[in-house]
């Protein structure tokens, strides 16, 4: 498993909205907006794991209150620690 704290990722839109979940409109709304957008992923401090990894910010995120990510939700910038 990948630790994508302070990694430079692109949020994997189509892997989190094939989930089918049900997504708030300000939620589908941001993962929209910034589906090409490049993020630092930043380790999420309330919560320190779960089973399948850690949960992460968004740095550069500059909503009101910050989504937070799990690392299935990240694809890692080729050159920033992928090998």
């Amino acid at each position: 498993m990948i630790d994508f704290n302070n990694k430079k990722v692109k949020l994997d839109v189509e892997k989190i909205f094939s989930r089918k979940r049900s997504f708030s409109e300000k939620y589908k709304k941001f993962l929209n907006e910034n589906k090409e957008k490049i993020f630092t992923a930043e380790y999420y401090s309330r919560i320190n794991r779960n089973p399948s990894g850690y949960f992460y910010t968004l740095k550069e995120d500059n909503s009101e209150v910050k989504w937070i990510f799990t690392s299935d939700d990240f694809i890692i910038i080729k050159g920033d620690g992928e090998n």
